[in-house]
């Protein structure tokens, strides 16, 4: 067997998002619950909570004894932030830099939570974990910007009406938002999961840690030295495909949904013989629905240039199918450029021939 990897760097400069993070805590849940909570993390943090039980008085007084502030707001007050900038809507000036939230369903419903915010576990496991990780929160962090916008090629909004919305509706952090027929993305809540990018159809939005054409550059420049099978995995992923039969190559993305239709389709244009997709748990739904509708569409595509089916597929060290198909005869030469329709033209193009 052959399996090769490479751990890439990358040779540019890359915008950073910043958080800085003191030791404000917002808890909010019963008296009692709280109390068990600040107990273990008063001497890291500065506590204030939103009781959803002001029943409990003996609770209620050992919070009060251990110095945390009662805030009074209703127990279904909303938040709204992330790590270094959480507000209560409703509770002007006051701004915490983490969040516990104990309520069943919580205010942040987002399927990836911003930094900072927890849902609580109520397990001695859970229980110790919070009181182990929430003070390694405290201070200032950095992490990549990972998007890049091109808005006039948007399609949104034009002329006032609405048109696409791909990138919100995927959006696992809740990131993306329509201000005014313009679509933003808030830096400090993207976590960089890729899927916007991989849905939109027009380029508009674009991966950048790394970018399309670095991305490319590499695979390309692991298949010149031969046919392979391309299995492409997120950087929170373990491939485990040590056991496979054969030559296979596998790159490490950011994230699985970092990269759509126009690598796959130049992977196979370059020589792959087949472009796998590592499925596992880490994926969330939204990553499995973007990838499966881009599986689709590449699979179309091909079977309509007479190619066999599934060349493009959802695989793991339990699951995958090897096709009988002998990739390009001559590997495309063309040069990866950041361009996400030209790239898909350029690969088709290849293809066909």
């Amino acid at each position: 067997m052959n399996h090769s990897d490479e751990n890439h760097t990358h040779p540019y400069d890359v915008d950073f998002v910043s958080y800085q993070a003191g030791n404000r805590l917002l808890i909010i849940a019963d008296a009692a619950d709280a109390a068990v909570i600040a107990t273990k993390l008063v001497a890291n943090f500065q506590i204030s909570c939103v009781l959803q039980d002001e029943g409990d008085l003996a609770a209620m007084h050992k919070l009060l004894a251990t110095g945390v502030e009662i805030l009074p707001v209703a127990s279904d007050c909303e938040v709204q932030g992330y790590l270094g900038n959480f507000k209560l809507l409703g509770l002007k000036h006051a701004v915490f830099d983490q969040v516990l939230d104990f309520r069943k369903p919580p205010s942040i419903r987002s399927t990836i939570s911003p930094f900072g915010y927890y849902t609580a576990d109520r397990s001695p496991d859970g229980l110790s974990g919070i009181e182990r990780t929430h003070p390694e929160m405290i201070g200032e962090f950095d992490k990549p910007l990972y998007f890049q916008q091109l808005p006039q090629l948007c399609a949104h909004n034009r002329r006032g009406i609405e048109g696409c919305r791909q990138c919100i509706d995927v959006c696992a952090t809740e990131a993306i938002t329509s201000v005014d027929g313009v679509i933003r993305v808030d830096p400090h809540l993207c976590q960089g999961c890729g899927d916007c990018v991989t849905s939109c159809p027009a380029g508009a939005i674009n991966y950048q840690y790394p970018d399309r054409e670095f991305t490319l550059s590499e695979i390309k420049r692991r298949l010149a030295d031969g046919p392979a099978i391309l299995l492409l995995y997120g950087d929170d992923q373990d491939p485990g495909l040590t056991a496979f039969p054969g030559t296979l190559i596998t790159h490490r993305l950011e994230a699985t949904g970092a990269a759509g239709i126009e690598v796959w389709l130049c992977a196979l244009a370059y020589g792959a013989r087949q472009v796998w997709l590592l499925d596992d748990s880490n994926l969330t739904a939204e990553t499995r629905q973007v990838l499966n509708e881009q599986i689709a569409q590449a699979d179309a595509i091909l079977q309509g240039l007479g190619y066999p089916a599934h060349l493009i597929q959802f695989a793991n060290a339990d699951n995958f199918r090897v096709i009988d198909f002998s990739p390009v005869l001559k590997p495309a030469t063309f040069a990866p450029i950041a361009e996400k329709r030209t790239l898909t033209r350029m690969a088709v193009t290849h293809l066909i021939e």
